[in-house]
């Protein structure tokens, strides 16, 4: 069971080792590692002034992170995992943790430098590159972001997309029982699953890097929507889909079209995708209409499972 615990300063030579490990996973050159393991990396004065915290797994540490806190602008200067516990979920866990600590703190963002190999991990927590560092071995490396304010996903003129709160709960088990929301995309869902879904979503709302998240009428603040981003097996190929679901009280103004231009700019521009899809009804010209204004153009018809024809339409970002 992983249990996450503070730091002390007498844990710094653990920390340290974990550390060590953890970046020759990578398998950098030995004079590179002999140098950088000489450093302090962690010292007990750091950990008795800085958020360090570490990860148990029965009584044995095995990933921690440093957490500088104070400003509008959190630092996470470390985050390591031993190579052993890599892709379990630890990391994951420990960042969510810092995200946690650094809202406390009253933090509006996170920022780091990133070792290369992990950028693709820090992508997938919802972090985004803003500019590279020049590093302790004179190589330029990922700078990056992680916004926490309000748990804001993104914004339009007219619109909000962000993660999902208790109080969404209620409008969205209505907009997935509505027959007209839900006319092309199989029917009204059952009432008790949703519930279960969405609590959990409550308790863990960052669990996922592709999710559907609430959209709010920033005019009024009412939730309109639920849209996102979702991973799929479509032919046998991993996809990511594109997904615009409105309350059909705002229907005709225009708000599928603006969130979808938004979701595009940030699939590709922070999440680094390179192709998004939409899986659309046969019988569904309206949204199709959509997915013509975004630049999305049809690629062929699929079954899904369940026996359903689906077409997909498809937006490629283009080579700079």
């Amino acid at each position: 069971m992983l249990q996450i615990v503070r730091s002390l300063p007498a844990d710094a030579q653990t920390l340290k080792e974990i550390a060590i490990l953890s970046k020759g996973y990578w398998g950098y050159p030995e004079n590179l590692m002999s140098q950088w393991a000489g450093s302090p990396i962690i010292t007990p004065a750091s950990i008795a002034v800085a958020d360090v915290y570490h990860a148990l797994v029965d009584t044995s540490a095995v990933a921690w992170y440093r957490l500088w806190t104070g400003s509008k602008t959190a630092i996470l200067d470390d985050l390591w995992v031993l190579p052993a516990f890599i892709g379990q979920g630890v990391g994951r866990s420990l960042f969510l943790h810092a995200v946690s600590q650094a809202r406390t703190s009253g933090a509006l963002s996170i920022e780091l430098d990133s070792d290369p190999h992990a950028q693709p991990f820090y992508e997938r927590m919802g972090c985004y590159k803003i500019g590279e560092t020049l590093s302790s071995w004179q190589r330029l490396i990922p700078r990056m972001k992680y916004d926490l304010s309000s748990g804001q996903i993104l914004e339009t003129e007219r619109l909000l997309l962000r993660v999902q709160q208790a109080a969404d709960v209620p409008a969205l088990i209505d907009l997935w029982l509505n027959p007209q929301v839900t006319r092309y995309l199989g029917g009204p869902r059952d009432k008790a699953h949703l519930q279960s879904d969405f609590d959990s979503v409550t308790r863990r709302p960052f669990a996922e890097r592709y999710d559907l998240w609430p959209l709010v009428e920033k005019e009024t603040g009412r939730l309109v929507g639920h849209c996102g981003l979702l991973q799929k097996d479509v032919a046998g190929s991993s996809e990511i889909e594109l997904i615009y679901i409105l309350d059909p009280a705002v229907w005709g103004r225009g708000y599928a079209t603006e969130i979808g231009q938004a979701l595009i700019k940030y699939a590709f521009d922070r999440l680094g995708i390179k192709r998004l899809i939409a899986l659309i009804e046969p019988d569904n010209q309206a949204s199709e209409r959509v997915a013509a204004k975004l630049g999305l153009l049809f690629e062929k018809e699929v079954v899904r499972p369940g026996g359903a024809l689906r077409r997909v339409y498809v937006l490629e970002k283009a080579a700079k």
